[in-house]
């Protein structure tokens, strides 16, 4: 798995625009690099031909998807320069006009930044060519045009920097809260697991949703939802740090990711935000409560079963009555036949083992390498039972020669499954 790079240091137009370049040159260039060769033999046909190397070689690599920053800022954009100067310095006034797709060329092969800083280098550098090749009044009007068109581009492409930034934010942030919206969440838990891989750093995700938020849109009106989704949104920040990510899944849904932080420490951070809010005075009649589930990754090794654990102990934390947290390792009752039935390939299991219509005996039952405590455990399939399967109270944790079902203090009940 790769660390996932949630922000790229050189925006796709960068690509792009650097691959159309290298193009446009190649085809610009190869005409005159033949003349030079055949006809005027000077020698700046070499240059061309240079020139027309490394432009292919930069447009195979964006072709490719690959931006090399050394490549456009050693190579092509010196060649480019190199290449009008040389041409100033021999033909004078009829290659004066390299000069500006040179001073372009910058803008669109290199980050803005250092595009500014190619340019004052270039055109300081021009600055004898052109006085020395050319006549005082060419050279005037040259000079003045060559630094309008460098201004310009400039100017035109910071604002779409500018706007680059902006519509990113925008499309990752949730308007109302300023919260991230679900845009990035799979990469920034992608980016987790790696860590926790990599650095063995615990990694948890606490599950919030605001109880009965419906009826509040419903009695109070949607203007006083909003603003209690602000306020909810606001007291989330107030107790987190500062490596903490925070989204608003949509509607009454947040999630937070905690960084360095294990089950212990997501349970204290989920209690204190649920005490904040029961206490706040969010709603101008009523009380606003939270219900919340904590998962750490311990054992989901993939980002879906990470968030379908906590999932559904956020349903259970709504099962017992809301306004609570609820942070275990239990699955959710819809897949606890299909586990317990993988569980079961291991036991050897007899029929006066199972306790048919007891729920809540205590049933020791002999396993491989090991001891199965389970309670409330019922079977089905066996000599034609039909009977309902049961999964509740326990935690399940298999290790390579035993496996042994244990029950949390936190754990809560699951509930039978029709």
């Amino acid at each position: 798995m790769k660390k996932v790079n949630h922000t790229s240091k050189h925006p796709e137009f960068l690509l792009k625009t650097a691959l159309n370049v290298s193009l446009v040159s190649v085809i610009a260039i190869a005409p005159f690099t033949v003349y030079d060769f055949y006809v005027i033999k000077n020698g700046m046909g070499f240059l061309g031909v240079i020139a027309i190397l490394f432009c292919t070689f930069n447009a195979v690599l964006c072709f490719k998807g690959t931006y090399s920053l050394p490549l456009n800022l050693f190579a092509t954009m010196p060649i480019m320069a190199g290449c009008s100067l040389a041409a100033i310095n021999v033909w004078g006034v009829t290659a004066s006009f390299w000069a500006y797709p040179a001073v372009l060329t910058c803008y669109f092969v290199l980050p803005l930044h250092l595009a500014r800083l190619a340019n004052i280098v270039y055109l300081a550098i021009i600055l004898p060519f052109g006085w020395y090749n050319l006549s005082p009044d060419v050279f005037a009007r040259f000079y003045a045009v060559l630094i309008s068109i460098s201004i310009f581009a400039y100017l035109t492409l910071k604002e779409i920097a500018l706007q680059h930034a902006q519509l990113h934010r925008l499309s990752i942030t949730d308007v109302l809260t300023g919260l991230n919206n679900r845009f990035l969440l799979s990469d920034y838990l992608e980016n987790a697991i790696f860590i926790n891989q990599c650095e063995k750093a615990p990694m948890s995700i606490l599950m919030l949703d605001l109880d009965h938020f419906k009826k509040v849109n419903d009695q109070y009106g949607h203007d006083v939802g909003d603003e209690v989704l602000k306020g909810f949104a606001a007291i989330m920040k107030a107790n987190s740090n500062s490596n903490d990510i925070l989204f608003r899944l949509g509607g009454e849904e947040f999630l937070i990711l905690l960084h360095s932080a294990d089950e212990n420490q997501a349970i204290q951070a989920a209690e204190e935000i649920r005490s904040h809010v029961q206490k706040s005075k969010l709603l101008p009649e009523s009380e606003l409560t939270v219900s919340i589930g904590v998962c750490e990754l311990v054992c989901n090794k993939y980002r879906k079963d990470w968030l379908k654990q906590c999932y559904a102990n956020l349903y259970l934390a709504k099962n017992r009555g809301r306004n609570k947290v609820v942070a275990c390792c239990l699955l959710p009752v819809a897949s606890a036949k299909h586990e317990l039935d993988k569980i079961r390939a291991t036991l050897v299991l007899s029929k006066r083992d199972l306790m048919l219509g007891d729920l809540c005996r205590l049933k020791f039952v002999q396993a491989r390498g090991g001891l199965i405590a389970a309670r409330g455990l019922q079977s089905s399939g066996l000599d034609n039972c039909s009977c309902v399967i049961l999964l509740a109270h326990i935690h399940v944790r298999i290790s390579k020669n035993r496996a042994k079902l244990v029950r949390p203090a936190h754990a809560p009940f699951l509930h039978p499954c029709r």
